[in-house]
C-alpha cells in the first residue's frame, strides 16, 4: 500500500481543525459522549484521499486490489489500470500520492483521550467507530474496539461528517515507546527530531523529542516567522539566502524564493556555518499550511533543567 502524507492544496486546514476541535468539544459534553480525561493531547489532522478505483465500495487506502485485476497493489505496476506505471504517475506535491488520487479523506495521529461505546476522541475530534472499521495493532494484526484504550497513540484514517465528527476507516496503534525519550536523558551533542508548538507566550512547548540519525545537514518545517531579500526566519533562527540556496514551490503556491512571506509553511534544509557562527539555507521548499507544529532535526546544544530548555539546531523550545 503507498505511504500517504500530507497533501498540499489546503491552506484552509488550518481553520478547518480549530473547527472541528470546538465541535468535538460540544460532542464530548454530551450524555453520550466518551468519557476519561479530557486532556488537549496534542496531534495533527491530515487532508488525504477516499478514491476507489474500482468502485468496489473499498476505498484504495484499505483496498489491497485497488483496481480489482486479481493483482496485489504490492505487486501491481499499474494500481490504478490507467495505462501509466505507477512509477510514472506525476505527484507533483510531493506527498508520496499521485494527483489523480488526492481527493478528501481525513487522517489524524495523536493520543487517545476519551472513549465511549462506539467512539474515541483524538486529538480533540470525535472518532465514531462501526462494524466496517479495522483495527490493527502495532504489528499489523487485526484487533477489535476493546483493544483501543485511553493514552494510547492512534493513527485514524476516516471519513470527516458533517458534524464535524470523523467516522473511521481504519485505525492503527502505533508504538509510542519508539524512540521518544525524556529530555533529561539527552545530551549536547546528540542528534534528535524535536516536534513542537508554538504556545501562548512567543516561544515554543515541546510536544516530542526523539532520537535521529545524524545527517550532514539540518532540517527545519513550521510557519516562517519573516523572510528578507537575504535571510528567511524560522523557529527563531536566521536563515542566509543566496544564490547558492535552491527553491521549490512544491506546495503550488506560485511563489519563488523572493515571494516567501511570515506565515508560509516551508521545509528547509540547512547547513551551519562555525567560523560565522550562522546557518545557510541549502534547500526551502514550500509545504501544505494545514500543520500546526514546528520540526527540527538537528544537533543538542543545550540542556538546561532548572529553566527547562531544549536548544536544538538553534531553536529553543521549553519542555
Amino acid at each position: 500500500m503507498r505511504v500517504l502524507r500530507t497533501i498540499t492544496e489546503r491552506a484552509w486546514l488550518a481553520n478547518l481543525i480549530a473547527l472541528v476541535a470546538f465541535f468535538a468539544l460540544l460532542s464530548s459534553c454530551s450524555s453520550d459522549s466518551p468519557t476519561g480525561p479530557g486532556s488537549s493531547a496534542p496531534g495533527s489532522m491530515t487532508i488525504m484521499s477516499q478514491r476507489d478505483t474500482d468502485g468496489d465500495g473499498m476505498i484504495d487506502l484499505v483496498d489491497p486490489d485497488d483496481d480489482n485485476d486479481g493483482e496485489s497493489d504490492d505487486m501491481d505496476s499499474d494500481d490504478d489500470n490507467d495505462g501509466i506505471p505507477d512509477d510514472q504517475e506525476e505527484d507533483s506535491d510531493d506527498d508520496g500520492t499521485i494527483d489523480d488520487h488526492d481527493d478528501d479523506f481525513v487522517k489524524i495521529e495523536g493520543t487517545i483521550s476519551a472513549k465511549g461505546d462506539s467512539q474515541i476522541v483524538v486529538f480533540n475530534i470525535v472518532v465514531r467507530i462501526n462494524a466496517e472499521t479495522r483495527i490493527f495493532g502495532e504489528f499489523d494484526e487485526a484487533l477489535t474496539f476493546d483493544a483501543l484504550a485511553v493514552q494510547m497513540r492512534v493513527e485514524v484514517y476516516g471519513i470527516l461528517n458533517a458534524d464535524n465528527s470523523v467516522t473511521a476507516v481504519k485505525i492503527e496503534i502505533e508504538d509510542d515507546q519508539e524512540d521518544e525519550i525524556n529530555p533529561a536523558l539527552l545530551q549536547e551533542g546528540d542528534f534528535v527530531q524535536v516536534k513542537a508548538f508554538a504556545d501562548n507566550q512567543g516561544g515554543y512547548a515541546l510536544l516530542e523529542v526523539v532520537r535521529h540519525m545524524p545527517q550532514d545537514h539540518f532540517e527545519y518545517e513550521g510557519a516562517l516567522e519573516g523572510a528578507g531579500a537575504d535571510a528567511v526566519t524560522l523557529g527563531g533562527v536566521d536563515f542566509m539566502v543566496d544564490g547558492g540556496t535552491e527553491f521549490r514551490d512544491e506546495a503550488h503556491t506560485g511563489k519563488t524564493l523572493a515571494d516567501l512571506a511570515a506565515g508560509d509553511r516551508v521545509d528547509i534544509n540547512a547547513t551551519y556555518i562555525i567560523s560565522t557562527d550562522k546557518y545557510h539555507a541549502d534547500r526551502i521548499r514550500t509545504e501544505d499550511n494545514g500543520e500546526s507544529f514546528l520540526k527540527v532535526e538537528a544537533t543538542v546544544s543545550v540542556i538546561n533543567m532548572t529553566e527547562r530548555i531544549l536548544v536544538v539546531g538553534g531553536v529553543t523550545v521549553h519542555f
